[in-house]
This record gives C-alpha cells, sequence and structure tokens, in this order.
C-alpha cells in the first residue's frame, strides 16, 4: 500500500511539473487560496483531507457533505492545480492507530 501511494505521489509530482509548460493540455492550475475560495464559494467544497507527499507537494481533497468533491495538488510554491473532480466521495473516519 505505502508503495503504491509513494508512486502516486511521484507520478502527480511529475504531472505537476510537465502541467503550466504544456500549452495544450487544459490544466486549470492558479495560486491555492484562489482555487480554494472558487471551489467554497461556486461548489460549496471545503477541505476535508489532505496529505503531504514527496517533495513538499500538498495533496487536498475538497468535497460536500453530498459527495461531490475536487482532487487538488499544491507545489511548495504555492501553485496549484486540480487532478480531478467528481460525485460519490465517501470519507473513511479515522481509528485509532490507523490512518483514515
Amino acid at each position: 500500500m505505502t508503495r503504491c501511494l509513494v508512486g502516486a505521489a511521484i507520478a502527480v509530482a511529475l504531472i505537476l511539473t510537465a502541467l503550466p509548460a504544456r500549452a495544450q493540455a487544459p490544466a486549470i492550475c492558479a495560486e491555492r487560496h484562489e482555487i480554494a475560495e472558487n471551489l467554497e464559494r461556486d461548489y460549496a467544497e471545503t477541505p476535508v483531507a489532505r496529505g503531504l507527499a514527496a517533495g513538499g507537494l500538498l495533496i487536498e481533497v475538497f468535497a460536500t457533505p453530498s459527495g461531490s468533491f475536487t482532487i487538488l495538488a499544491t507545489r511548495p510554491d504555492g501553485l496549484a492545480c486540480v487532478l480531478a473532480t467528481g460525485e460519490g466521495w465517501e470519507g473513511a473516519a479515522a481509528r485509532p492507530g490507523r490512518p483514515a
């Protein structure tokens, strides 16, 4: 499981490195605070989960109680990019001694 998460973090880091440079790829990237404000204002999505990946990449899930969600990755310099959006988000309760 940890090996899969590390691999996923590396893949996300590589994607984020390439996204702003590829003009033909329609990426949604901006300063983190701008995207977070838009998600709350326009979609009522607020942060429900976050974790720090390799290289300081912050991965966050913004969601609503009804299940719409956005996954956001933010680089250490503050540039954030939307990685995914969707419906049906279900959070998992954290258990003592084990991450959610």
